[in-house]
C-alpha cells in the first residue's frame, strides 16, 4: 500500500505529478527531495514576507500578542509525516491558515516502512 493511502485513506481532492529523469538513479533521485524541497526560492520567499507583514509590525507595536513564530513560514513548518526509504516521503502540517501566525498545530511523525 502506498503511503499516502496509509496516511490519508479517504480524501476529496487528488493530484499527481510526474517528471522523467533520464540517467538519474533512482537513489539520486529519492537523495534529492529534501534538499529540492527546502531550497529557497526568492518569489515564494517574498508572497511569505508580504503575507507576515502585517502579523510582525502588530506584534512590533504591541498592538498583537500573535505566535507567529521569529522565522518565516517555509519548508521547516511541515513536518515528516512518514517514509519508505528510498521510494517515498510525506510532509505534511496542520493550522488554520487564515489565521495572522497560521494557527499551526505540531503533528508527528506518524508512518514509517523499511521498503
Amino acid at each position: 500500500m502506498e503511503l499516502i493511502h496509509r496516511l490519508l485513506p479517504e480524501w476529496q481532492f487528488a493530484e499527481r505529478h510526474a517528471l522523467v529523469l533520464d540517467g538519474v538513479s533512482p537513489a539520486r533521485a529519492y537523495a534529492s527531495i529534501v534538499p529540492g524541497l527546502s531550497a529557497d526560492d526568492p518569489l515564494i520567499a517574498r508572497a511569505i514576507a508580504l503575507r507576515e507583514t502585517p502579523s510582525r509590525l502588530l506584534r512590533a507595536l504591541g498592538l498583537s500578542r500573535n505566535t507567529l513564530p521569529t522565522r518565516p513560514f517555509g519548508f521547516h513548518s511541515f513536518a515528516l509525516l512518514g517514509e519508505v526509504p528510498g521510494r517515498e516521503v510525506a510532509f505534511g502540517l496542520a493550522g488554520r491558515f487564515w489565521q495572522m501566525d497560521y494557527g499551526l498545530r505540531r503533528i508527528a511523525r506518524i508512518a514509517s516502512h523499511g521498503g
